[in-house]
């Protein structure tokens, strides 16, 4: 089993590896395709709106693909465009999933897939431990009615110490 838990540690260490750098390039700045004049006029425009018209606007912006004004707004700092910094990283990454559909779709197969290992190997544990067993100590509780796990011991935690045992009598090659 110890194969089959490395491996296992391998494609989910290497799953969450591309998911973070995925999810970096998902969530990487932008660069402002206006001139500096009109992106600062953009931006005054968005800080002047009220939160609702302002998200609605962004958000038609982004839907419908105007790069001028979604970099614009997103390019420069939040409290130009009137954005709290939170807002102004989910509009981002909406953005970048807009513009990076194929990118976004691999990124959530991989997070579930990540997600379903992690569940699953919860499951495969347990079985192991259902097949191989563990050894449980139990010692009756003062009460003299209920038994009490005091211990409990582990195959791994048996070959570990067979092993010791068996290192004084091995002879040196």
């Amino acid at each position: 089993m110890n194969k089959v838990y490395a491996s296992w540690s391998r494609t989910v260490d290497t799953l969450n590896a591309n998911i973070t750098k995925l999810d970096k390039e998902l969530n990487a700045p932008v660069e402002q395709r206006a001139t500096a004049s009109m992106a600062s006029e953009i931006r005054a425009y968005f800080r002047g709106l009220d939160q609702g018209p302002r998200m609605n606007a962004l958000r038609q912006a982004i839907e419908a693909g105007d790069e001028i004004t979604v970099t614009a707004v997103l390019g420069g700092r939040p409290y130009l465009s009137g954005l709290d910094p939170d807002l102004h990283a989910e509009y981002l990454r909406d953005w970048h999933n807009a513009q990076r559909p194929v990118e976004a779709k691999k990124l959530r197969a991989m997070t579930a897939a990540a997600e379903m290992l992690n569940n699953r190997y919860k499951l495969l544990t347990k079985a192991v431990t259902d097949a191989v067993g563990d050894i449980k100590i139990y010692e009756t509780a003062a009460d003299g009615k209920r038994q009490i796990l005091v211990k409990t011991i582990t195959p791994a935690q048996v070959r570990k110490q067979v092993k010791e045992s068996n290192e004084a009598f091995a002879v040196p090659v």
